[in-house]
């Protein structure tokens, strides 16, 4: 069957599975019928404008977003070294996002001004069926601004049920609302520490919250008058990292406040607490927890022997309570002077590629091997070790590597076909050959990184280098910057003919036109530069249509948005 012949209605089912950007590109101008679906009758648009060159950008919100306001569900833009000044160039083309009258999800990403932060927050009360905001500010200045108008903002939102806020700022103290949201029930708050007995004053001001995760200073914590009455007695869902030491008479308090829990996530970065610990605070305070993840660490630097420790750290665990009543399954390991402690849980993957002086695990079917399984990257200290020939990683998907490549890569990742970000350092000879077989074993590299040693050709690294799917090119040199020349010898090569965004070290700015001009694919060009007129001598020679954005931390770079 063609696939023009397919009803109206199963194309606008397959739209819902794909990103308005998407949809525009393959189907705008075939024909009408599809204009006319477009245009007419999709009425779910979602626009995720994070991975996206300037001209797609310019053309989507230039020539269609304008008319599809009013079917606009969901939007996401952000300020990044790779989409600079995205935001403010969005907001030239649709002046207010009042006009999306139907958002129902809403995310702003990166660095922007207070300003913007304040216009956003204000814009967002006005759209009254918006109901999940995701909130990332990256102040671009150290001053303390207070953040009371912002939260005052977001609590505003008539519907708002979920908000994800990340905020980096010089002031790390979160301001509390002085208004009550009677619709938010999801609040995820990362960058902020909160004590402990501030708690009672998040649940006055959200009195329907159900799922929180939050960061919290250990301090000690008795229950008072005023946290006493700080109950969530809709809390079901908590996630909750103490970054402090923190003890079991902090813990039992704390969770007094959560009594109808049924899903906690928990973790303790300094300090680990025992498994007859967490049974009595459980059994005393979450009688209705039907899920539990647990992630402990703790150093120890007096010399003890720490395997004893983790030894009995594990076997506190081992109790009918965690292993026939819950099934709550833990496993132990020890790396250098800490020792970790977390729940066992299929589904996580993602650590640092180590070989552990300990590990035990109180799940019957878990094993050392299932412990390697869960790493994702491989870092070259890893190498600096004796090996045992009978591990392998069959998950890793960063690797950082320096030439010559450990002869045991290949035995030990036996499986390269998850990799999609490789680092590989070079400081004394580059072993073309090496580099190029490991290359063609990963067919989805995404990003490549090489820590390049200045006494090396450069032209030779990327004439003999290849690799058809990775599309993030990072140089690093030592104080080695790029000639026209070797600018020229880059963009015609094998290696860059698909890459989107390239971070470069480049002399100056007419090596910067051979690689605009010839790699057509080129997305966002990063440069760091060493000479004080290069920006402006970039400028003057370049099309006005590039975004050309100074780093805002006030590094030697400058990121082209093409």
């Amino acid at each position: 069957m063609k696939l023009e012949l397919l009803p109206d209605e199963i194309f606008l089912d397959i739209f819902e599975y794909l990103d308005g950007i998407d949809i525009f590109i393959a189907l705008y101008g075939l024909n009408s019928r599809f204009n006319y679906l477009l245009y007419k009758q999709y009425r779910t648009f979602h626009f995720r404008f994070i991975d996206v060159s300037k001209r797609t950008f310019d053309w989507i919100c230039q020539q269609h977003l304008p008319t599809i306001t009013d079917r606009v569900i969901a939007l996401r833009l952000r300020n990044s070294v790779e989409t600079p000044e995205q935001i403010n160039r969005f907001y030239s083309y649709i002046p207010s996002l009042d006009r999306f009258i139907h958002l129902r999800s809403f995310s702003i990403f990166g660095r922007h001004s207070f300003e913007l932060l304040l216009r956003v927050i204000k814009e967002c009360q006005q759209l009254h069926e918006l109901t999940h905001l995701n909130l990332s500010y990256c102040s671009s200045d150290q001053q303390n601004t207070s953040f009371q108008l912002v939260i005052d903002g977001i609590w505003s939102i008539p519907k708002l049920t979920n908000c994800h806020l990340d905020i980096e700022s010089a002031n790390k103290t979160f301001e509390f609302p002085t208004v009550i949201s009677s619709s938010l029930q999801s609040l995820f708050i990362f960058h902020y520490k909160f004590e402990a007995n501030e708690l009672h004053r998040l649940s006055t001001c959200t009195p329907q919250l159900q799922n929180l995760h939050i960061f919290i200073n250990s301090n000690k914590l008795t229950v008072n008058d005023s946290y006493s009455s700080c109950i969530f007695l809709k809390l079901t869902v908590l996630s909750v990292i103490f970054v402090s030491s923190v003890d079991d008479v902090t813990l039992i308090n704390f969770f007094h406040s959560t009594p109808n829990l049924v899903d906690l996530t928990v973790g303790t970065w300094s300090a680990i607490t025992y498994g007859h610990q967490w049974e009595n605070i459980i059994r005393k305070n979450l009688s209705k927890l039907k899920a539990f993840e647990i992630s402990m660490e703790e150093s120890f630097y007096d010399g003890n022997d720490i395997e004893i420790t983790a030894k009995e750290l594990i076997d506190s665990f081992r109790s009918s309570f965690w292993t026939i009543e819950h099934q709550w399954y833990v496993h132990c390991y020890t790396s250098d002077e800490t020792i970790y402690l977390e729940t066992v849980n299929q589904n996580v993957v993602f650590r640092e590629a180590i070989i552990p002086k300990f590990w035990q695990s109180t799940c019957p079917d878990a094993n050392q091997q299932w412990f390697y399984d869960t790493a994702t990257w491989m870092y070259h200290t890893f190498f600096d070790n004796s090996i045992p020939s009978n591990i392998h990683f069959s998950n890793i998907d960063s690797l950082h590597i320096n030439l010559p490549i450990n002869e045991q890569l290949y035995t030990i990742v036996p499986n390269l076909n998850k990799l999609t970000s490789v680092t590989i350092n070079s400081y004394a000879d580059m072993h073309f050959s090496e580099v190029q077989i490991l290359l063609d074993k990963i067919v989805k590299l995404n990003q490549l990184t090489i820590r390049h040693s200045d006494q090396l050709p450069i032209t030779m690294l990327f004439c003999k280098l290849s690799n058809l799917s990775v599309n993030r090119i990072n140089l690093h040199t030592s104080n080695h910057y790029l000639t026209n020349e070797e600018c020229l010898v880059l963009s015609q090569s094998v290696l860059c003919h698909r890459v989107k965004i390239l971070s470069i070290p480049v002399s100056d700015d007419e090596g910067v036109t051979h690689l605009i001009n010839n790699l057509s694919n080129l997305q966002t060009l990063i440069i760091q530069y060493q000479n004080d007129n290069f920006i402006e001598q970039l400028k003057s020679h370049l099309s006005s249509s590039h975004v050309i954005a100074q780093d805002s931390r006030g590094n030697a770079s400058v990121s082209l948005w093409i």
